[in-house]
């Protein structure tokens, strides 16, 4: 079996990110811009922007927080656990069945894509 690396360009998962990029909000990745995304030619230019998520994760609303919490433990999931974790602490439960319970079919069916299309980081 190849190493893991090598499905890391996956392009399934890029498109998923895309689509779940534009479904969390541009702000929170890549340069922050609906155009920065659709330029983006590769999963690396769509990086997390921790800053804007931390400035805005209180104020968003429960199914943001939880779509865009599931989002982010996709991100290169060895090092997810620092940034991510103060902000999963505040939500009561972020289960992939939670989500679904929670949030609209858009988003739902954004992480179903993303699970199927996930190889890693």
């Amino acid at each position: 079996m190849p190493p893991i690396d090598a499905y890391s360009d996956s392009p399934t998962f890029f498109a998923s990110w895309k689509s779940a990029v534009a479904l969390a909000g541009f702000e929170y990745f890549g340069d922050g811009t609906p155009t920065g995304c659709a330029l983006a030619t590769d999963k690396n230019q769509l990086r997390p922007r921790w800053d804007a998520i931390e400035a805005a994760f209180p104020s968003l609303t429960e199914a943001e927080q939880i779509f865009l919490a599931n989002m982010l433990t996709f991100f290169n999931s060895e090092r997810v656990g620092l940034p991510i974790s103060k902000y999963l602490a505040t939500l009561p439960n972020v289960s992939v069945g939670h989500a679904a319970a929670r949030l609209d079919q858009a988003r739902r069916q954004a992480l179903a894509q993303l699970l199927c299309a996930y190889e890693g980081w």
